[in-house]
């Protein structure tokens, strides 16, 4: 769970990856791509304070499109 952020002046971003995982050992993303649990998460980023959304590795356009529709 996130916890809300309201004794700040500072704007928070959240920027977080596509869903998949880095395996290390295999040095290979594992998992699944995931557009709407990332748009998802972007409304409980909101929700806990962030004001700033991008993404990290692995997201796309289409990705951000889809935090932008959500």
């Amino acid at each position: 769970a996130l916890k809300s952020v309201t004794a700040t002046r500072v704007a928070l971003a959240a920027s977080p990856n596509s869903g998949e995982q880095w395996d290390a050992s295999a040095r290979r993303w594992t998992g699944t791509r995931q557009p709407e649990a990332l748009a998802q998460w972007a409304v409980k980023y909101r929700d806990a304070g962030a004001r700033i959304f991008g993404g990290c590795c692995r997201t796309t356009p289409d990705d951000i499109a889809a935090v932008r529709a959500m």
